[in-house]
This record gives structure tokens, sequence and C-alpha cells, in this order.
């Protein structure tokens, strides 16, 4: 156990410098600079005698070891002395100084965490608390009503996007009947009963939004675990001693389902500092989100970097955590051998007749196939343009020839959030090709080349760690105008989100891939080819690749739900398609100043977007049943 732990802690140190260089670098080579912010009257000479003081004209390895420095000896250092009200050594030390205020960066951060922690942490027990109850018991009763309700609003609350349901709700619960407030008040002291009644009502809608998003995602899983363990020989063996089923499911199944849950618990406290950044800005939370969102626009590298490396830094920590709990609770795993492919002719059949038993696949087939058609045929029958304006429609309700109304400048939403789909469809598809793509070669040279195992999976490891979202959006602020300038607007600020979604997003495809060929090259077919002398690039696409098609199929429909939605928050915070080339996300950010005037303009596309990833995530679901092995020889 401490001889693992060691060896874990010793691989999450050289992750973290990893981290820092990428982090470093790629927001070094955004637009900004520290005296930005400094009145027009200081003479230039002036300004460069303070670049110069602070270090910015210096090299760029020169400055990243300085704030390698100061990240990891000078501000911890700080911190303690501020915690304990001691002085470790001399006391005059270098710190990170945001462009902005001036001040330290930390000291910043450590004002804003208690508002996101006391939001996001409250969502995320009471996430916990509901969702391990519903999942035993949608296992233990499985295919009751009460397992197919659960599992259906599990659904769709881990696939409806957290800013399309904190807007719902701001309509819902504050526009029409005006039980709670629609923003989050950060000066609130509680000091009697009223004000504490006032503190529990601005946080009941903030914290019901993401407990909601994280209960839906754990219920699933412990659901899951639950089901395996419910059907494991040795449940069935402490029934047959005659243990009563109450104890056979508490000291047996649940002890033993918790040890996966209890590791995702841990990788999913990284994602609540993560998930801050779209609450925070729907209900006007002053907290870490809020902060990153505003250095980020005001361009204050310090402070991003340091937000950035502190949530990768997090991520690590609880990814060691769970690295831990991992080795400390199991055993070992069971590896359950692929079929070759070559072995059964009506594979494709097999899997076509057990999908369509999945009644929620199939309805989301449907579903997908609708709105693509529509999405791509319908601008074309629409009697309405849907860049005509005319500011006599303007701000209209639905209607029969207007049946989501209309925006501020009158043109119809039904005809934009068809040419919205279409766009967001395309990034989708082609964001989840290029994820796929690079996910596979990985994966596939990391199983197959064991040298080539441990860099890759290290390389692997540090993109994991890497918060998405905040590098998402500076790469989209740092290469936007120069795509502009090249391709025109229009495309160059596609092919910037589609290869920023797509370059981000294809490390869970590699761990998976890598998890298959590491069983598959070890059949007897591999190693049958191996031994009449096959060239290993024939052993690779004729024998390895197509073994692994099964998970590669789950997670491209699982990567394109993530890329809508990925999509949608960058344009629904501002840094997506401008707003005469509308995609679902743009429509939300345009309509939600709009909310009490016409609410439609927020529902409408909001609902497009969780449709099309609820019927995606069906669609997965469906095609992992169908490809599983044991439910094919059913």
């Amino acid at each position: 156990m401490i001889w693992f732990a060691s060896r874990r802690l010793m691989v999450a140190v050289p992750t973290l410098v990893a981290i820092s260089l990428v982090i470093f670098t790629i927001l070094d080579l955004a637009p900004g600079d520290p005296t930005s912010s400094l009145p027009l009257t200081i003479p230039g000479d002036v300004r460069e005698q303070i670049r110069e003081s602070m270090g910015f004209n210096d090299p760029f390895f020169i400055r990243w070891i300085l704030w390698v420095k100061q990240m990891f000896i000078n501000e911890p250092l700080s911190i303690i002395e501020q915690v304990f009200n001691i002085q470790v050594g001399s006391g005059d030390r270098t710190r990170v100084l945001s462009w902005q205020s001036r001040g330290p960066v930390v000291d910043t951060i450590i004002e804003r965490l208690p508002q996101t922690t006391w939001v996001m942490g409250l969502a995320f027990i009471f996430g916990i608390l509901i969702a391990v109850p519903v999942g035993v018991i949608s296992a233990y009763r499985q295919y009751s009503v009460f397992d197919q309700v659960g599992t259906f609003v599990s659904m769709v609350g881990y696939s409806v996007p957290t800013f399309f349901t904190g807007l719902l709700a701001i309509i819902i619960f504050s526009v029409k009947l005006g039980w709670f407030p629609s923003y989050y008040d950060t000066t609130l002291e509680v000091t009697d009963w009223n004000s504490f009644v006032a503190q529990i009502r601005q946080i009941v809608l903030p914290v019901g939004v993401l407990s909601m998003f994280n209960a839906a995602a754990l219920s699933r899983f412990t659901r899951s675990a639950m089901l395996d363990n419910l059907s494991a020989d040795y449940v069935r063996t402490a029934r047959s001693k005659g243990l009563r089923e109450k104890r056979v499911l508490v000291r047996h199944v649940l002890r033993n389902s918790l040890i996966p849950v209890v590791t995702l618990i841990a990788l999913q406290v990284p994602f609540v500092f993560a998930g801050a950044l779209i609450t925070e800005q729907i209900f006007r939370i002053n907290g870490i989100g809020q902060l990153m969102i505003s250095s980020i626009h005001g361009g204050d590298v310090p402070m991003v970097q340091t937000l950035s490396f502190l949530i990768a830094a997090i991520t690590v920590f609880f990814n060691l955590v769970a690295d831990i709990v991992d080795g400390t609770l199991v055993s070992g795993d069971v590896a359950h051998p692929p079929e070759d492919f070559h072995k059964h002719r009506s594979l494709w059949g097999d899997v076509w007749r057990q999908f369509r038993r999945h009644k929620g696949a199939l309805a989301g087939l449907f579903v997908l196939i609708f709105v693509t058609v529509a999405s791509f045929l319908g601008p074309m029958l629409m009697p309405y343009d849907p860049m005509l304006i005319d500011v006599k429609l303007r701000n209209l309700g639905p209607s029969f020839s207007h049946p989501l109304g209309t925006d501020n400048l009158g043109r119809d939403m039904v005809a934009r959030s068809m040419v919205g789909g279409r766009i967001s469809l395309l990034v989708a598809i082609t964001a989840m090709a290029l994820s796929v793509l690079v996910g596979v070669s990985v994966g596939i040279l990391a199983g197959y080349f064991r040298r080539l195992d441990g860099p890759l999976m290290r390389i692997t490891d540090t993109f994991l760690a890497i918060p998405q979202l905040p590098v998402l959006m500076v790469l989209i602020m740092l290469f936007r105008e120069k795509l502009r300038e090249v391709f025109g607007p229009e495309v160059g600020i596609f092919l910037l989100i589609m290869i920023s979604i797509g370059a981000l997003s294809w490390m869970q495809a590699a761990r998976v891939v890598r998890g298959e060929v590491l069983s598959i090259k070890q059949q007897e077919f591999v190693v049958a080819a191996h031994s009449i002398g096959t060239r290993q690039r024939n052993v690779i696409f004729r024998h390895i690749f197509p073994n692994t098609l099964s998970p590669v199929m789950v997670a491209a429909a699982l990567g394109m739900a993530v890329a809508i939605i990925t999509e949608s928050a960058l344009s629904f915070l501002g840094l997506g398609f401008p707003s005469d080339f509308p995609t679902w996300g743009r429509l939300l950010y345009d309509g939600k100043d709009f909310i009490q005037i016409t609410p439609m303009r927020v529902v409408g596309p909001g609902t497009l977007i969780s449709l099309t990833v609820i019927s995606i995530n069906y669609i997965g679901d469906g095609l992992r049943d169908a490809l599983d092995p044991k439910a094919r020889r059913r």
C-alpha cells in the first residue's frame, strides 16, 4: 500500500510540472500586457520599466522557471504564514501578481473561494446523498416502475446542460412563480432568522441545478455497479446459506459496489470547480468561476494561469486518491476477452437485433435523425429567412406563424434554430471524428507497443488534468482573429472550435482503446498471427483494430454529445460563433437577457440541445448493450 502510494506520488509530481509547462505556454501566447490597465497618461518609458521589473521581457524559459518557483514555493509559504500567523524565512519573496488588481492572485482566489465551495460543495454533497440510494434501489428493483422512472430522470439530468436547466429554473421559479431570487447575493450576511431564510432561498436554485446533474451521473454508475454484484456468485452463495436479504444487500453487495462509486466520487471533485464557470455566470455568484471568466475577458494572464493550474493540481490530487482507493480496495480486475470479429459473420445482424430491443436507444435514433433532417433540410422549406431583419415583428411570443416567436430583431426563431442545429451538429460530428482518430491512434500505440505505453499514458494523464473549458476559452481568444483573417469569420471560428474541442477530448477514447488492446493482444488469434510471421502493421489493422470497434463506437456516440454541450457552453459564454452565425448555444446566449419578455427564446434552443444530447446518450447506451458479448448470447 505505502509503496503503491509512493509510486503514484512520484508520477504525480512530474505530471504537475508538465501541466504547468503546458498551461504556461498556452497562456503566455495569449494577447496581454501588464501595463494595459494603467492610465494612458503614463509615458512609454515608464511602462517599459514596469514590464522589465515584472520580468515580462525575460526569455520564456526563465519566466516559466520563476513562475514554477512562485507556485510551488512562494505561494504555499505565504499561505502558511497567513493561516498560522508566523513568518517563514525573511518573508520577502516574489509572488504572482494580478495585472488588473496589482495584488497577489492567490489572495484574491482565497477571497472568492468560500462562495464557490459553499454553493458547489453543498450541491456535490446533496448529489451523493440522492444518487447512492436511488442507484441502489433501482438496481435491486430492476425493471420496476421506480427503476424506469429513475433511469429516465438520471438520463435527462445527465444529458441536459446546466446552463439550460439553470435558465429554465429561473424562468419557472423566479420569473413565473417568484419563489426564489434569480441571482445570488454574495454580500448577504446571516445575522437573524430573516437573513437565514434569505440565504436558504438564494442557494436553492444553484444548488438544486448542480445537485441534479451530479446525482444523475452518479446514480447511473451506482446502479450499474450494483447490478454487476447482484448477479455475482458470492451473492448467490450468501443467499444459499440462509442469510437475510437485508444483510446480503448491505454487507456484501453494497460494500463491494461502493468501491468504484467512491472512486468516481473522488474523480468528480475537480468538476465541481469546472462547473462553477457556467453556474456562477447564470446565478451571478461572485466566486472562482466568475473570477476566471472576468480574468479571461480582461486579459489577466497571471490570474488565469494560476486558476487553471490550481484546478489541474486538484484534478491530479484526486486522481491520485482514486488510484490509491482502487489499489487498496480492489484485488484485481477480471478481463472479459473480446470476441474476434472474424468468428461471427452475422455480428452486425446480432448487434442490430440487440439494439432494437433497447426502446430508448431506438427512440433516440429516430429523434436524432429527425433533428438532423430538420436542421439540414428545414431552412429550405421554411417561409422565413433566418437572417431577415424585421423590427416590426421583434420579440413576438409563440404563435401559429412563429411557433417559437421572434428575436429582438424580428427574425423567426424556428428558422434560426434549424440553421443553428446545422452548425452545432457539424461541429459535434467533426470534433468527435478528430477526437476518436487521435484517441484510437494513441490507445492502439500505447497498448500494442510496450515501450510507448508509459510516455503516451503520461501525456494522456497530463491532458486529462488540464481544465478543458478555461483552456478552450483561452485558445479561442488567442487564435480567433488570426483564423478569421485567413479563412474568413465563419470558417475560421468553425475550424478553431472544432479543432480545439477535438484536441482536448481524445483522452477517454485513448484509455478505453488501450485497455482493449492490452486484452486483445494476449488472445490466441493474435499470438497465432505473430507465430506465422504476420507484419505488425497487418496485425494491428486486421486483428487488433477491428476488435476495438465496440468501445470506439460507444466513445464516438458519447463524444458527439460532449462536443455539442461544449460548443453550446462556449457560445453561451460569448466565446463561440458570432451573433450573425447562430448556433443553439449562441441563441441561448442572445436570449438569456430577454427571459422575462420572451422566455421561448431560451426554451426553444435549450430543448433542442437537450433532446439531441439525450438521444445520443440513449444511442450510446444501446450500442453498449448491443456490443456486449454476454447480451448477444441471450
